[in-house]
């Protein structure tokens, strides 16, 4: 009993330093972490050298000198790939090839000349040449020779040709003593749209559950909100040891702040299912929305979405929340299938002359595995009810000649007393010389009913034989939680590591289990606490849906969490085989356009056809969607690339204009709400004509008194009267205004070019 109760003792233990799934998975191309070579199959003296790795070079096409490197590359990519996305270095946007309506911001550095006046002429033309490329000037340097601009993607190259521009080229950014990251999945997912119309969970909580949450604290209000809820679950531990164990949290809740900002956010430290259930109760009693595991267990469930952890899923469900969990990173450190053992030895035949299988690219030879390494090996079996069916783990070291005898075991106990498991779970240290090690399924006494077997390896090399699929660690395999696989953040490709569906069928047999996973998202994107591109499995995957499901339940605040799963399943792009698949489930994490409301058109815009003075007013209808802002822009072509400005932002219907000169003016206004796209523009059927007649016959005040009805005041000699153009200079010569006394003043056209000031009086104004 007591060295049960000790075996127990180490299974927890192993169960809690497992628990997060492995950050990398194994590329069957290169040598995994912690081996050192390969032993051929029946060449064991033999260890070849890493494989060579060539990477594919980006070739361009063409090479502008007048563009900075980063536009040149940008170009490149935008016409040499079929990709419907792709993914620049530092930090770029992604752009859709052949899309005209990328635009982007750019440097323009103006040709110097010795002589001012020609510069002047210079920066003019390419301010010219910007407007015609449906280009906007944003700033300018002191000097005025450094431009920076909005571009269509399209223009640039073009706008090199003028020889008044040297170069143009992608501003550096400022850098900050703190380094901040952001996924590089905001394209991909179509957030920056929904950002732009204003959705950014707002109104929306996520909790994140994980082992810990290292150096969040220095994160807010930088990488994280600048408040943030905690609480630690852990046994023994107090809430500030939150930040301790592992900095995978804090990654997670980095990809949720970047894609939702205005979601609380709320993170629970554990180590075991009970803290689970206790962190989801918190949670619950806290309103939180959508949960976030990118955690799992291995044998603790059938692996079929019943026992604990499923019941803790369907809880907080029930209750309103949506649980986004990771599928885990197994694929290929998974074996499952019957016991066969064909020679009757006891021993399990993993093919019909293999019964060890051992870590190895799957070629039939061994890795050459570095001393010092902890390994575990889990296995579990469809036993779940008697539980009689005994069997035991065994790990073997080869010896330079063969795989002598074993050098660790797991041999619970499995026949019929309440409270065994069908489980065994192996946990050991490599030492002596790098050499292969493996491992054999060995039934103590004589089985009397068919049983399939789920192996893992976390953290370990692959196995030599595998079993890609029925790879989901416990939890992913819950019904009502939405499991997510991994694809690369650049490629689109399913990373080899992403556990694949579907589940056990009851009580963990072979066949009959549902479909997982439910979507893939990406990997191998940005964090504070991996650095570039250094957040790889399905954990980094998992916030991304997550945070993506607050940015639709921001728009509809009455969903359920079927609800939410279905709009994020319906959204998601089709990958790999048609439909469904067990590898990326319904396809790939994306936000359609048409998730966001579009405000309804202003019903009209009247524009007068002409005015004389220069001051009219623009009037429109209002919008059928309720409680929007206005914009009114103007400009001086009927296309709205010269001289574009925005006139008015309001609720109200109508902007007074005043001060134009001679020259014809357009106009057009939208509707705009946060959380909704702006509508389109309504732009008026015509142009304003502004024609200001020139003064005729005028006089101007020379100011030699205040007397407005002495002549000796006026340049002519003469007193203003209703057939005089009559002019008032700010500053008059004689340095006095006029001030009318006992009669009135009169004037064809009065311009006064100072200020006016009346007292005690009143101003009739006639036609």
């Amino acid at each position: 009993m007591k060295k049960y109760i000790i075996f127990l003792s180490l299974l927890l233990l192993l169960l809690f330093v497992n628990t997060v799934f492995p950050q990398t998975g194994t590329d069957p191309s290169n040598i995994p972490p912690g081996v050192s070579g390969i032993i051929a199959a029946h060449k064991i003296s033999q260890s070849p050298s890493s494989p060579d790795i060539t990477r594919r070079q980006q070739q361009w096409q063409f090479h502008n000198p007048k563009l900075g490197n980063l536009l040149n590359q940008k170009l490149n990519e935008a016409m040499s790939t079929d990709d419907r996305t792709l993914k620049t270095d530092n930090g770029l946007n992604r752009l859709k090839p052949n899309s005209p309506e990328e635009t982007i911001c750019v440097q323009i550095k103006c040709a110097p000349n010795p002589h001012e006046s020609a510069s002047g002429i210079a920066r003019e033309r390419v301010k010219e040449a910007i407007e015609k490329s449906n280009g906007r000037i944003t700033g300018s340097s002191l000097n005025q020779m450094t431009i920076q601009a909005l571009l269509p993607l399209t223009a640039v190259n073009s706008l090199t040709d003028l020889p008044e521009i040297d170069f143009i080229l992608i501003p550096n950014r400022a850098v900050t003593f703190t380094e901040n990251y952001t996924t590089e999945a905001l394209d991909d997912i179509n957030v920056n749209n929904w950002h732009d119309a204003g959705i950014y969970g707002q109104n929306t909580r996520i909790g994140v559950i994980d082992v810990g949450f290292i150096g969040y604290n220095a994160l807010k209000g930088s990488d994280l909100p600048a408040t943030v809820m905690v609480k630690n679950f852990v046994d023994g531990e107090n809430d500030a040891l939150i930040e301790s164990n592992s900095v995978h949290g804090t990654a997670c809740a980095e990809i949720i702040y970047d894609i939702a900002p205005d979601a609380g956010l709320y993170l629970a430290k554990i180590y075991t299912d009970i803290d689970l259930q206790e962190a989801v109760t918190w949670l619950q009693a806290n309103n939180v929305d959508i949960i976030s595991t990118s955690l799992g267990w291995y044998n603790l469930t059938p692996g079929d979405g019943t026992g604990g952890l499923a019941d803790i899923v369907t809880q907080a469900y029930n209750s309103g929340m949506l649980w986004v969990t990771a599928a885990g990173n197994d694929q290929q450190r998974h074996w499952g299938g019957l016991f066969s053992d064909p020679d009757g030895n006891h021993m399990h035949n993993f093919t019909s002359d293999q019964q060890i299988n051992f870590f190895g690219p799957g070629d039939g030879s061994a890795y050459l595995i570095n001393p010092g390494l902890n390994y575990t090996i889990f296995a579990r079996w469809s036993d779940w009810t008697d539980v009689d069916q005994d069997y035991d783990l065994y790990v073997y070291r080869w010896n330079g000649n063969d795989w002598g005898s074993p050098i660790a075991s797991s041999v619970n106990s499995q026949y019929g007393i309440s409270g065994q498991v069908p489980t065994e779970a192996v946990a050991f240290t490599t030492s002596g010389d790098p050499t292969a090690y493996g491992f054999i399924i060995y039934h103590s006494f004589e089985v009397n009913k068919e049983v399939n077997f789920e192996i893992y390896a976390p953290y370990a090399p692959r196995f030599d034989e595998i079993l890609n699929i029925r790879s989901l660690a416990n939890l992913a395999d819950a019904t009502k939680a939405t499991t997510v696989s991994a694809i690369d953040v650049s490629s689109y490709i399913l990373q080899d590591y992403s556990s694949m569906g579907p589940t056990n069928g009851p009580g963990g047999s072979i066949s009959g289990g549902f479909n997982k996973p439910d979507i893939t998202s990406y990997t191998n994107v940005s964090s504070n606490r991996y650095g570039p591109s250094g957040f790889s499995g399905t954990s980094a995957a998992t916030p991304h849906v997550s945070a993506t499901a607050a940015l639709i339940l921001s728009q509809n605040l009455a969903f359920s969490p079927a609800q939410l799963q279905a709009a994020l399943q319906s959204q998601a792009v089709d990958i790999g085989t048609g439909g469904f698949d067990f590898a990326t489930g319904w396809g790939r994490l994306h936000l359609d356009d048409q998730g966001i409301p579009t405000c309804n058109p202003p019903a009209s815009i009247s524009v007068p056809g002409s005015s004389s003075s220069g001051s009219f007013t623009i009037s429109w209808g209002t919008s059928t969607t309720s409680s929007v802002t206005y914009i009114l822009e103007e400009a001086t072509n009927s296309s709205f690339t010269t001289n574009l400005r925005k006139i008015y932002p309001g609720s109200g219907t109508s902007a007074y204009i005043s001060g134009k000169v001679n020259g014809i003016y357009f106009y057009r206004v939208k509707a705009t709400r946060s959380q909704y796209n702006d509508s389109d523009w309504k732009a008026g059927n015509n142009g304003c004509t502004v024609s200001i007649s020139q003064p005729g016959d005028s006089i101007v005040w020379e100011g030699h008194s205040t007397d407005w009805n002495n002549s000796a005041n006026w340049s002519n000699n003469s007193i203003p009267n209703n057939s005089t153009e009559t002019t008032i200079p700010a500053s008059p010569a004689g340095g006095y205004l006029p001030l009318v006394s006992g009669s009135y003043a009169r004037a064809k056209q009065l311009t006064l070019y100072g200020k006016l000031t009346i007292v005690s009086s009143t101003l009739t104004l006639g036609d």
